[in-house]
């Protein structure tokens, strides 16, 4: 799936779940947010399948675009004026390019301007694939961009391919990066492809991370797609950062979509954590309504 086809899907991870609701009407509020967090989990899910999935038009069927002429036909493909022509030199461009290219398309796009250069989604897209073939030169590359706007996307796009291919690694690349909107954007890049992926692994990771607005950010998109695949491991991460803040802020929804997993070891949790004696209170007398 390309980048040119997800660019739909990106937003999704856009959920906030209050947890300061009047009494009188939070146990239906929380459900229905409850209701609709899993069922955006399975919309995502499914879009992400289908388009992955889809065989018509798969790499078998475009010949490889010859390399002499691989900056004639960028130039082509950003010169169409109309959406629908520019799209579709630019998917073909995307499908067929050799792999060996990739670095000279993207030294290309990065002198070009706006949505000619950097911001094209070819940009980020062959960004991520050379991430994940050779991360190590397609950072270096990256790193030593010497316009600001054009390193950060280079390396954003870099650090989602290698994060599909060694995340602890990509992560920790990220995380070296000098403190700043960079390193942010750069940590929570790789814990997003992550989670996604292995919201275990990304749980685990997190525990290890030293306390910092950083690691409270990386926790989001962690329990937002582990929270439901592996509520366990989201409880243990959230124990070992031992932050009662943290804990309170998502404990409640973690246990409302426990509960319904395992009961049992929803409720020792409940008991043991720091959510307050109502918020207790109400988790399991909700647990007991719905046996």
């Amino acid at each position: 799936m390309t980048t040119i086809q997800k660019t739909t899907v990106g937003a999704a991870l856009t959920v906030a779940l209050g947890a300061a609701m009047i009494e009188a009407h939070q146990n239906s509020k929380l459900n229905k947010q409850i209701q609709t967090l899993q069922q955006q989990q399975r919309s995502l899910n499914e879009r992400i399948s289908r388009l992955d999935g889809n065989p018509s038009k798969t790499k078998q069927q475009f010949a490889a675009l010859p390399s002499a002429g691989l900056e004639d036909e960028l130039d082509r493909a950003c010169a169409e004026t109309s959406p629908g022509n520019r799209e579709a030199a630019l998917d073909h461009i995307s499908k067929s390019i050799l792999p060996s290219d990739i670095p000279r398309a993207l030294a290309h796009l990065a002198t070009r301007p706006g949505m000619d250069g950097v911001e094209n989604p070819l940009f980020s897209e062959f960004a991520s694939k050379w991430g994940e073939s050779e991360p190590d030169a397609a950072a270096a590359w990256a790193n030593g961009l010497s316009d600001a706007s054009a390193k950060k996307a280079a390396l954003l796009g870099v650090l989602k391919g290698w994060a599909q291919v060694s995340p602890e690694a990509a992560v920790s690349y990220a995380a070296k990066l000098p403190a700043g909107d960079l390193q942010d954007a750069g940590v929570l890049r790789v814990v997003n492809e992550w989670s996604f992926r292995d919201a275990r692994g990304a749980a685990s990771w997190a525990s290890k991370f030293p306390e910092s607005k950083l690691r409270d950010k990386a926790v989001e998109p962690i329990i937002f797609w582990g929270q439901g695949e592996c509520p366990a491991a989201i409880a243990d991460m959230l124990d070992a950062i031992g932050n009662d803040e943290l804990t309170k802020k998502h404990g409640e929804t973690l246990a409302t979509v426990w509960l319904a997993h395992d009961a049992a070891a929803a409720r020792l949790w409940i008991n043991r954590s720091p959510l307050p004696s109502d918020v207790k209170q109400r988790l399991i007398s909700r647990a007991n309504e719905e046996k």
